[in-house]
């Protein structure tokens, strides 16, 4: 395997089988969150901090401007997003802009997409100490390790930049299955191979080996 190591965290990525893969039971953790997309309900649970303009003909209302609870603002001047989905329990709230980009706010302290990611694609390990997460930019999908500390989930390892500028590895589509608290397998499922312009498939053991926080674990 290979070594990635930084001041904030160092982790170990190794290419495994297709066999290893299947094979492994998968202990991930995975959240029930209430997810609301109906625009009616949606505008109600967040009219409070978030202004929202009803275009005519429009169906789902655009965001003007967002005053987060713990301080700040956020406001749209051009092309502004569109509200998508909403969860509650987490205070989140997912957008749409421009080639289907993916724009996300925490109401509660303002964090965006880079940090928080979509909710959809939280895959959490056995005892909640990390988390994959990742969101759509537009061009990509963008995905990273989250590790869980008092303040929450927070971003650690820029997993994608060490995919592809370290291991060259561009993927589409993928399956994330947590082996135990600190190491997941990757099925990277559409990878486009600059050598060969082929698609192919990857499979990849990732565990995390030290980080520069203090996890909080759930312990069961």
């Amino acid at each position: 395997g290979t070594i990635f190591e930084t001041t904030d965290y160092k982790i170990a990525v190794k290419r495994i089988d297709s066999t290893k893969y299947h094979q492994e039971k998968d202990h991930s953790r995975t959240k029930n969150l209430t997810r609301i997309s109906d625009p009616t309900q949606l505008m109600r649970q967040i009219t409070q901090q978030v202004e929202l303009i009803q275009e005519e003909g429009y169906n789902i209302p655009y965001i003007r401007s967002i005053n987060f609870s713990e301080g700040g603002t956020y406001t749209s001047y051009y092309d502004p997003p569109y509200t998508t989905r909403y969860y509650p329990d987490l205070s989140i709230l997912v957008c749409e802009a421009g080639h289907s980009a993916e724009e996300i706010f925490n109401l509660k302290n303002g964090l965006t997409e880079e940090v928080i990611g979509d909710p959809e694609t939280y895959i959490t390990s056995t005892n909640e100490t990390y988390q994959f997460a990742g969101y759509y930019n537009g061009q990509q999908f963008d995905y990273f390790i989250q590790q869980h500390t008092v303040n929450g989930f927070e971003k650690i390892v820029p997993l994608q930049d060490i995919m592809v500028d370290s291991l060259n590895i561009h993927f589409v589509s993928y399956e994330v299955k947590w082996s135990n608290d600190s190491t997941f397998l990757l099925h990277s499922k559409d990878v486009y191979n600059k050598k060969t312009n082929a698609e192919d498939q990857i499979f990849l053991q990732i565990t995390i080996l030290k980080t520069n926080k203090n996890a909080v674990s759930i312990n069961h």
